[in-house]
C-alpha cells in the first residue's frame, strides 16, 4: 500500500511537473514572438503575443513582464487607430461601396459620422441645403478586459456595444464591426452575422 501510494505521489507530481514545464515553455514562445513583431514595429501583433504569454501563467516573472508590456503598447496602438479614423466618413449602408458604386441614392440626406480625437458625432447633412443636424455624439471609449479573444480597439459605446473599425488599405474606405455586447454577466461575443456599416471618407462639403 505504501508503494502504491508513493507511485501515485510521484506519478502526479511529475505530471504536474510536466505540464507546469510545458507551460513555461510556450510561454517563452509567445513572448519570444511578442518580441520578434515589436523590433520589426508591427505593435499589433506584439500586442497580441505579449497577452497570449501573459495567460499562459499570469503569476510567473515572464507572465508579468509580458503584462507590462502589453500595457504599454495599447495606448500607442489605440492612438495609432485614432490618428487613421479622425475626419469626416458618409455612410454607404451594410455592403462595400464598389458593390453598389453604380446606383444613385434618391435620399435626401447624408448620414455622416465625424471622429475627432475622443468622440466620435454623427449627423444628418441635408443634400441640397448643407445644413447638418446632429444625432448623437459618443465618446471614444476603449474596452479594456482580458477575456477570451479581446481586441485592444474595440470600442464601448453607451448602448454597451462593442465596435471594432478597419480602413481597407486599397479603397481606404471604413468597415465598422459590431463585434459584441456587454452584459451583467460579461462580453458577448458575436461570430455569425455581425452588424457591419461601411463609410467613405469625404470633404464636409462633399455632395
Amino acid at each position: 500500500m505504501k508503494n502504491f501510494t508513493f507511485l501515485f505521489l510521484f506519478l502526479f507530481s511529475f505530471q504536474s511537473w510536466s505540464q507546469s514545464d510545458q507551460k513555461m515553455w510556450l510561454q517563452k514562445n509567445k513572448y519570444d514572438s511578442a518580441i520578434s513583431y515589436f523590433d520589426k514595429n508591427e505593435f499589433a501583433a506584439a500586442a497580441d503575443f505579449f497577452l497570449f504569454a501573459y495567460k499562459i501563467k499570469p503569476d510567473s516573472e515572464l507572465g508579468k513582464i509580458s503584462k507590462n508590456k502589453f500595457d504599454s503598447l495599447k495606448p500607442v496602438i489605440r492612438k495609432k487607430l485614432i490618428d487613421k479614423l479622425v475626419g469626416t466618413w458618409k455612410m454607404n449602408g451594410n455592403i462595400p461601396s464598389w458593390s453598389h458604386r453604380n446606383l444613385k441614392s434618391d435620399k435626401i440626406e447624408n448620414e455622416l459620422m465625424i471622429i475627432d480625437a475622443d468622440k466620435i458625432s454623427y449627423y444628418l447633412q441635408n443634400k441640397s441645403t448643407k445644413e447638418m443636424k446632429l444625432i448623437k455624439t459618443e465618446e471614444i471609449i476603449f474596452y479594456d478586459s482580458f477575456e477570451k479573444n479581446n481586441h485592444i480597439t474595440e470600442m464601448l459605446t453607451s448602448d454597451k456595444r462593442l465596435w471594432s473599425y478597419y480602413i481597407d488599405e486599397y479603397s481606404k474606405n471604413l468597415r465598422a464591426i459590431n463585434t459584441g455586447k456587454i452584459t451583467d454577466s460579461g462580453k458577448a461575443k458575436i461570430d455569425l452575422d455581425n452588424e457591419e456599416i461601411y463609410y467613405e471618407r469625404i470633404n464636409q462639403d462633399t455632395k
